[in-house]
């Protein structure tokens, strides 16, 4: 990230906190996936039972294993995931 504007890191991290992407799940019209880090608590099962109402035919991965790095933390698994998601 150092190579990141101040800026753009700086409205990134509010997105997370006032954009609701609630809203815009139903008009997904793409095969979708959502990779939830088992041990990085932004993504907990209540939220992954309501994105799943929103959006049905959304596939949700969860790396157990890992944080908020899941490349990092699991690396091995995580590949395995995308390449799985890829194919």
């Amino acid at each position: 990230m150092h190579t990141c504007d101040e800026r753009a890191l700086i409205e990134s991290h509010k997105g997370f906190h006032h954009d609701d992407i609630h809203n815009d799940l139903a008009n997904l019209s793409v095969r979708t996936w959502l990779l939830v880090a088992g041990k990085g608590d932004v993504i907990r099962p209540e939220d992954e039972r309501e994105i799943q109402r929103l959006l049905p035919s959304i596939e949700i991965k969860r790396l157990e294993s890992a944080g908020h790095q899941m490349h990092i933390d699991d690396t091995e698994r995580f590949l395995s995931i995308v390449s799985d998601v890829l194919a």
